[in-house]
């Protein structure tokens, strides 16, 4: 488990995003979205989640998500979080 409760891939694409795409004003935003996709996800296949530690989210975790989860995911978005579809589209 790592004590920053973020896997290190999501830690390295933070920063890749920061560093090569140079998008820090918006990297505390990513950062948010992705828990709360990760939430969504762990949840959709009760998967138990510590206190929001999202350690536990690592590669084989993230290649065992399906087109199906995604797209569940944004239909909760439209319903759940008033996401608007401009917001969607990225």
């Amino acid at each position: 488990m790592q004590s920053n409760k973020t896997c290190p891939i999501v830690q390295q694409y933070l920063s890749y995003l920061v560093v090569i795409k140079d998008r820090a004003d918006s990297t505390k935003k990513y950062h948010t979205d992705l828990r709360t996709f990760f939430n969504y996800i762990m949840n959709l296949h009760n998967i138990p989640i510590a206190g929001e530690n999202f350690a536990q989210t690592d590669l084989k975790f993230i290649k065992s998500i399906t087109l199906y989860d995604i797209y569940s995911f944004i239909s909760y978005c439209q319903k759940s979080l008033i996401s608007l579809p401009k917001t969607r589209a990225h």
